[in-house]
């Protein structure tokens, strides 16, 4: 893992607020494989205790107590069915939910009667401003999803990653199954460092403007 501020960065693509000791997931986009069923493509489903596998690790590794999503629980309406099984784990694993950031995905949960302690102003942790990402930035020290970056040269390297900016954190997609939006290919994100997951490991890569100096092929999207 990578320590920065007072925050480890984790394999297990979950940033834990240590002084809180409150993890923070950004697009769980429950119910995606069965959106691609809707659509035709053969997905298998996959079960939620394989997706929150990697949470289930982290919980006694850091005496974590709460969890903080940072937007994009689900990936549509047949999400919500989801959500109940997510808080029945969460209550087995003696995690608090401590708030959910809606996300851009996340639409309907009044319809869906669910009570859900939502938070679209962002939840404080200490100095830092949890939120989704995909309106405009608030200013201050935050910690965000949406993006799903990643680190792709060519067909030979691809692996979710941090951004770690001044200010502020980007989260990779804590779902396996989220597209990953290549970091290299835009100028957006030059002037963040790239720690990228690695097996058991994140390792910092450095600057993103140096790594797309390099002549390691395509940068494509």
């Amino acid at each position: 893992m990578l320590v920065h501020s007072d925050w480890l960065l984790t394999p297990e693509r979950v940033a834990v607020h240590v002084p809180t000791a409150t993890a923070v997931a950004a697009d769980l986009h429950l119910g995606y494989d069965q959106a691609r069923q809707r659509r035709g493509e053969a997905v298998p489903l996959a079960g939620l205790d394989d997706l929150l596998h990697a949470l289930a690790v982290l919980v006694p590794r850091h005496g974590l107590r709460r969890l903080v999503i940072a937007g994009d629980l689900v990936e549509d309406a047949a999400g919500w069915a989801l959500v109940h099984d997510l808080l029945r784990w969460l209550g087995e694993h003696d995690l608090e939910l401590a708030g959910i950031v809606p996300g851009n995905h996340d639409r309907g949960f009044a319809r869906a009667g669910l009570s859900l302690p939502l938070c679209p102003d962002g939840v404080r942790l200490g100095e830092w401003l949890v939120i989704h990402g995909d309106g405009t930035l608030p200013p201050g020290r935050l910690i965000l999803g949406h993006f799903h970056p990643c680190l792709r040269w060519s067909s030979r390297v691809k692996a979710p990653c941090y951004l770690i900016g001044d200010e502020r954190i980007v989260l990779p997609a804590f779902s396996p199954d989220a597209a990953g939006v290549n970091v290299l290919a835009g100028r957006r994100w030059r002037g963040y460092r790239c720690a990228a997951v690695a097996g058991d490991r994140v390792l910092d890569f450095g600057e993103v403007s140096r790594l797309a100096a390099l002549p390691f092929g395509s940068r494509r999207a």
